[in-house]
């Protein structure tokens, strides 16, 4: 059966090695991670989902998650986020969408897209790595 848990001291080693599995991941950043969402079947992580934040904005991080998982799933994990989300006084999630799988995800789950007249480090994100890369936000 599967548990939705905060990441707290109890699954954190668990959640971080499960990530730092990922060839994809470079590195793991303890602070984002502790914002986020675990999914644990019998005890074993099969997915995770956290945020960075940036003020009152939280940057969805390490969505990562067995295929096997349904959209049932998937929707929990991000209702739990959000949930962590509020509390923390965050007022909307936004999400980089470097791919139509991904894009189409966060769709399903109630995310809107974002115009690309936006920056990073003060340079408009057309003109950086990301200007391929859809945004995406739900508001909270």
């Amino acid at each position: 059966m599967f548990q939705i848990l905060n990441i707290d001291e109890n699954n954190f080693e668990s959640a971080y090695n499960f990530l730092k599995s990922v060839p994809s991941i470079s590195g793991v950043d303890d602070t984002i991670l502790k914002n986020g969402i675990v999914v644990l079947d019998d005890e074993k992580v099969i997915g995770s989902v956290s945020f960075e934040r940036f003020d009152r904005i939280g940057l969805v991080r390490y969505f990562v998650f067995k295929k096997n998982l349904s959209n049932e799933v998937l929707k929990s994990m991000m209702d739990a986020l959000e949930d962590n989300a509020r509390k923390q006084n965050i007022l909307q999630l936004i999400c980089v969408a470097d791919n139509f799988q991904i894009e189409d995800l966060f769709k399903e789950l109630d995310f809107l897209n974002l115009r690309k007249n936006i920056f990073i480090n003060e340079e408009k994100i057309a003109l950086t790595n990301f200007s391929n890369s859809n945004f995406l936000y739900k508001v909270l």
